[in-house]
């Protein structure tokens, strides 16, 4: 049986990230109180789990561990702050991910008395949520682990020594009866493949394994068929149930398509997300040919668009079915919908979300090319698609939105439209998080921003560009009241509209509004409570806008950037809510580099 409260990522299965069962509201926002501020032993990359009167939070570098080469586990009292038990494990620096992170940076899952999450190491852990350390089992998800039924080795002899992340968790689990489900792959090795994984939640055995990228050309892939390469020693049979298929050598096939987010679930039914191919700049293929681009800047010609095909399940919503993990449905976007025509390696960074519109099953995915997708949740037939990064009052490109300068080493740089239109490049001011859906009032939230560190794009435009977009669930027009405003570039003044409410501070936090900070983004999920829907952003800090209309209610700075890349480097994903908590997370500047925060709604005032 499931706990109550933010149990998992985004909430629940659905990954709506829209909570009832607490007494914050619009009334009350304002007067939460900071009950706790905790150091764990390092940056917490993720939104913590948040239920039966504790958080359950990762920390990446853990500091108790030589050489920060770790991970940790931590469960928290919310009332008295103590850390009642914690589970930590030490990892070889050759095996941190990517960005150079040991531990974890997934949201764990918390149910049947057991705490589920995935480390950059690539193994599954669980353990008892009664006493977090004392482990329940492991599975290696990076080698194979045949005791754990799992035939899969996802790592090979590196093309390029000089970048080469190992295979990494960064998957939020779902857990469904005594069902687990992850994703696993890394979308910037080009040497690795992506997955899904069922496990048994009580066990960890595979129960069913899905590969991201296509094996045989014109075909579907088959639950549990596995990449030839991926069965070792070479030339090995794999275990008993799974078939290798035959695989070119690395770099002739399509890999990546990682699953970077949680996956939802409804229905019987698993809505997946996935990442770039990581050989070659893939761009999403054109609508019509030819394709006449309706915010193209005047005089300005196209040398180049990435319109090449695009392999089999990349930047793609995938329906499995949950039981077997038979592949049902597609959705891969199409070049229209990006904010520019060069925008590349554009992944869904963020799950779907799942919910029921009108009596129909609808799914809601938002791409990094900055466009959020309503899907019909039976068989991901489009039914409305909106760009969610701001065009100026003319309804052409503002160039300060997804720049892509041609000299990148040069910051900060604000090319015309046609210089970045004519440059591949990713987009750095679209979605990385799951939109959270607000069921009583039909809108949806949607974090705008990305990462903050990039030259070429270090932070949102934020004159120009909300950190949270609020939009109605069925027209996806603005559910915000708005107002123009202009501001200047070096390319000359834009006009854009932007939200009213929202951009005024409050008395309490003056200049903690949108639209007041240099760059300040969202990589994370907005969060509903009620009539109150939460974000966390890059400044470090944490916000409270009434639902129906965007006024700031409350805000918290939870510290500051490191030093680093463009002047900052730092993040809160986003905060859970049970009860009466709120509980947010951060990477930062000093101490051991994160910080918990533990918010309450004073006494008395939750009536």
């Amino acid at each position: 049986m499931a706990s109550d409260g933010w149990w998992m990522y985004q909430g629940g299965p659905a990954h709506g990230g829209y909570v009832t069962d607490t007494p914050i509201n619009s009334g009350n926002a304002a007067g939460l109180q900071i009950l706790h501020t905790l150091e764990l032993g390092g940056p917490i990359l993720s939104v913590p789990a948040v239920t039966d009167g504790y958080a359950y939070v990762g920390v990446a570098n853990n500091h108790s561990q030589p050489g920060s080469n770790g991970g940790g586990l931590f469960k928290v009292n919310l009332q008295t702050g103590v850390t009642e038990s914690k589970f930590v494990w030490p990892i070889d620096p050759g095996q941190r991910d990517s960005h150079g992170f040991t531990g974890m940076g997934c949201t764990p899952a918390v149910a049947g008395g057991n705490v589920y999450f995935v480390g950059f190491d690539g193994i599954m852990y669980c353990v008892s949520q009664a006493d977090v350390s004392r482990p329940v089992w492991t599975t290696n998800l990076r080698y194979a682990d045949p005791k754990q039924n799992q035939p899969v080795t996802n790592d090979f002899p590196p093309q390029n020594p000089t970048q080469r992340p190992p295979a990494a968790g960064w998957s939020s689990p779902l857990v469904v009866g005594n069902s687990v489900y992850v994703g696993m792959g890394e979308g910037e090795n080009p040497d690795l493949f992506g997955f899904v994984y069922c496990l048994a939640a009580d066990t960890g055995k595979v129960q069913w394994i899905f590969c991201t990228n296509q094996l045989a050309d014109g075909r579907d892939n088959a639950p549990n068929q596995i990449p030839a390469l991926t069965v070792q020693p070479a030339g090995s049979q794999p275990l008993a149930g799974f078939t290798a298929v035959p695989s070119t050598p690395t770099y002739q096939q399509p890999r990546g398509a990682s699953v970077w987010s949680g996956i939802a679930y409804d229905n019987g039914m698993l809505y997946i997300t996935t990442g770039n191919p990581a050989n070659g700049d893939n761009g999403l293929p054109a609508p019509l040919d030819p394709w006449t681009d309706p915010h193209a800047a005047t005089d300005c010609t196209l040398w180049r668009l990435p319109v090449a095909s695009v392999p089999k399940y990349a930047y793609s919503v995938l329906i499995l079915d949950a039981a077997t993990g038979t592949f049902k449905a597609q959705y891969l976007p199409t070049q229209d919908s990006s904010y520019r025509p060069s925008d590349i390696d554009i992944d869904f960074g963020g799950s779907a979300a799942v919910f029921t519109q009108n009596g129909k099953p609808v799914v809601a995915a938002a791409n990094k090319n900055g466009t959020l997708f309503l899907l019909d949740a039976t068989d991901l037939t489009l039914l409305k698609q909106r760009q969610l990064l701001p065009y100026d009052m003319d309804g052409q490109r503002i160039p300060s939105v997804d720049p892509h300068p041609t000299d990148q080493s040069v910051n900060p740089v604000t090319p015309d439209n046609c210089e970045s239109d004519n440059n591949l490049n990713e987009n750095y001011s679209g979605p990385f998080g799951a939109p959270a859906v607000d069921t009583d009032r039909g809108l949806i939230y949607v974090g705008l921003g990305g990462p903050n560190y990039h030259n070429a794009s270090p932070g949102i435009d934020y004159q120009s560009t909300p950190f949270m977009r609020a939009v109605k669930w069925d027209t996806l027009e603005d559910a915000w009241p708005m107002e123009k405003a202009t501001f200047n570039l070096p390319t000359g003044p834009v006009t854009v509209e932007r939200y009213t409410n929202a951009a005024v501070a409050t008395q309490e936090n003056p200049g903690f509004a949108m639209y007041q900070n240099p760059g300040e983004a969202c990589i994370g999920s907005p969060a509903i409570a009620n009539d109150v829907v939460f974000v966390g952003t890059h400044s470090v800090s944490v916000y409270a806008f009434r639902a129906a209309d965007g006024t700031l209610l409350w805000s918290d700075t939870l510290g500051s950037q490191t030093d680093g890349i463009n002047g900052g480097y730092g993040y809160c994903m986003g905060p859970a809510v049970w009860q009466d908590y709120v509980v947010a997370g951060a990477l930062v500047a000093g101490g051991d580099g994160g910080v918990l925060r533990i918010y309450q709604l004073p006494a008395g005032s939750a009536a």
